[in-house]
């Protein structure tokens, strides 16, 4: 159970994928939760009796190829997935030994998948990079297809398929009615990858989730999506971003979540035995407070908001084959805890800009989101800093003003009856 999608796979390439890594059956850990960026610490079993299975953990499921040959991505059970990639390892390693500019194509993938057991278990969705930068999708077993005016031809896999379907369709449609002013600095395929991202962050912290149908958890998706740009010089990693979700009610504007999304990668990891480094890259997710915090309208006159979190959360999330662990997924393996005074400090002693900000507005019942991106010659759209050794947030008036305008959008509509 997973969710991988491929957008606009001829002409600006963007890779996504889920990172909740789930097995059938009930939970046999006693403590049976698991911690969640946009939940915290929840039940891990989910599903009917008859039907149970659970989230063992989080891990990476998108594997870039070597020699800046592309990306795969993987659904399905985790094992036979595994073996494959191991095989694919095996391969390339032989042929490097004699081809050190050697390109990963589809026939050699073909070969490792007829290698390896049970390939009817897993999807692979995926971009392939030749020599001459020539990209290519790549899709293993009976993957979705969609079609669109905007974003060409998209693929889709997993249990949460049908799901990022209907996102990739809505975006489709409000970009034909022309809703388009938020994100003109980048195309819209790269905006729409983000939008997922952000999106199904959203929708998981939703209390409903898994409860009612259609949520994440109900079809067995989510955790953090992660998403790539497929250049014809290679892979492109997902940008740093601030993901803000504020309620306005009864005359209260209230950051409900708050969270700071970026990669690190792992320069020591070697894809073959040789001196050729991957690109491997860790999620590194701060949860910036779970608890609601109300900002005093009075602030909203300042150049700044500085939002201070009583806790924040940090998660890192590796390759699900990078666990150490067996790779059936049973590992509850998972580096997160709450972000001390110290390592506060050492952070973001010195404060951070970012130029990505995602927000998303609630109220009366309908929710906008706003993209708030900075370029590099301009100021940042917020900062991540220590204040008092904590992890605290600083808004520009730019970010604040989209609050600000959505918040007056929504109140102006009549609530949903």
């Amino acid at each position: 159970m997973t969710a991988i999608a491929l957008l606009n796979s001829e002409l600006d390439p963007h890779l996504i994928a889920d990172t909740l890594l789930s097995v059938e059956g009930a939970d046999p850990d006693v403590k049976k939760t698991i911690w969640l960026p946009a939940l915290g610490n929840i039940c891990s079993e989910w599903g009917e009796e008859e039907k149970l299975w659970h989230i063992s953990r989080l891990g990476r499921k998108s594997f870039f190829l070597p020699n800046q040959s592309g990306v795969l991505s993987f659904a399905g059970v985790c094992a036979p997935a595994a073996k494959f990639l191991d095989e694919l390892s095996k391969a390339f390693r032989n042929v490097y030994q004699f081809d050190q500019s050697a390109k990963v194509d589809s026939e050699f993938i073909n070969r490792a998948l007829n290698n390896t057991e049970r390939v009817q278990d897993f999807w692979l969705i995926g971009v392939l990079v030749d020599k001459d930068g020539k990209r290519e999708p790549y899709t293993h077993n009976t993957v979705k297809k969609i079609e669109t005016e905007h974003f060409g031809i998209c693929y889709a896999a997993g249990s949460g398929a049908e799901l990022i379907e209907r996102l990739v369709n809505s975006a489709d449609q409000r970009i034909t009615a022309g809703v388009w002013r938020d994100a003109t600095h980048i195309s819209v395929t790269e905006d729409l990858a983000e939008h997922i991202s952000c999106e199904m962050l959203y929708r998981e912290s939703d209390i409903r989730n898994g409860v009612e149908p259609g949520t994440p958890f109900s079809i067995g998706c989510g955790g953090f999506y992660e998403w790539y740009a497929v250049l014809p010089q290679g892979v492109k990693p997902m940008r740093s971003r601030l993901d803000i979700h504020v309620y306005f009610h009864e005359g209260k504007l209230v950051v409900s979540r708050m969270y700071f999304c970026e990669q690190i990668q792992n320069n020591t990891l070697r894809f073959v035995d040789s001196l050729l480094p991957s690109q491997d890259y860790y999620l590194s997710i701060y949860t910036l407070g779970l608890d609601p915090v109300e900002i005093p309208l009075d602030l909203l006159i300042g150049d700044w908001t500085t939002i201070v979190p009583v806790e924040s959360i940090g998660t890192l999330i590796g390759s699900f084959l990078n666990a150490g662990e067996s790779v059936d997924c049973s590992s509850k393996s998972l580096l997160s805890g709450s972000v001390s005074s110290e390592i506060a400090g050492k952070l973001f002693g010195e404060p951070m800009n970012v130029n990505r900000v995602r927000v998303i507005v609630t109220s009366n019942g309908r929710a906008i989101t706003r993209s708030i991106i900075s370029q590099p010659h301009e100021p940042s759209s917020a900062q991540v800093k220590e204040v008092g050794g904590r992890v605290a947030v600083c808004l520009s008036q730019k970010v604040m003003a989209a609050v600000v305008e959505s918040v007056a959008h929504l109140i102006m509509k009549k609530a949903p009856e």
